[in-house]
């Protein structure tokens, strides 16, 4: 992590959804909550941005940037959860 500014997607409720699915997944054995905000692992969730080769994403600016990034996120997150599902089954 360079720098200490947060990553965009970590100021969206879809972005930070991603990550902790994202932490969720690499770290099963912390309690990552997927409502509420545990600032105790905003590091760790900064890490997962990195995992997911995300840190160069320049924050969206227009709306058609906006839906775009909302609806490429949403995919990865769905992409995650049934990762995870399936590695449980």
């Amino acid at each position: 992590m360079d720098s200490c500014e947060p990553h965009w997607l970590m100021s969206t409720v879809y972005g930070r959804h991603l990550v902790k699915t994202k932490l969720r997944q690499m770290r099963p054995d912390l309690r990552v909550s997927l409502m509420g905000n545990q600032p105790e692992y905003e590091p760790l969730l900064e890490s997962a941005i990195d995992v997911l080769d995300l840190r160069d994403w320049a924050q969206p600016n227009t709306l058609s940037q906006r839906l775009n990034a909302l609806y490429k996120v949403l995919g990865m997150t769905l992409r995650l959860a049934d990762a995870s599902a399936r590695s449980v089954l």
